[in-house]
């Protein structure tokens, strides 16, 4: 699926059709990956009870428009695509970086 914002036209992964009613688990892939990070988890058994999505960022993946080179830019693009799609953030995630 994609979401065209104001300036890219962003894609979101998500292993079933979005249901706004479940909850929600947002995968935002590190620099140089993209939705496909997700084929490294066993999600299956999530599915159920859980959206599971992956935003690729600008310059990932299938994401077009210009790069940012700032988490402020990434931050609100997260931002937007979670308002467009409906899903509202229940609580604060564990952030887990790349090394």
């Amino acid at each position: 699926m994609f979401i065209q914002l104001k300036n890219h036209k962003v894609h979101i992964f998500s292993k079933m059709e979005i249901d706004t009613s479940k909850k929600s688990i947002l995968f935002i892939p590190g620099a140089g990956m993209d939705h496909r990070i997700l084929s490294m988890f066993k999600m299956d058994s999530f599915v159920d009870e859980y959206n599971i999505i992956a935003i690729d960022l600008p310059g990932h993946g299938y994401t077009t428009g210009p790069l940012f080179y700032n988490v402020e830019s990434h931050t609100k693009l997260c931002i937007e695509v979670l308002n467009e799609l409906n899903l509202k953030i229940l609580f604060y995630p564990d952030i887990a970086g790349v090394d």
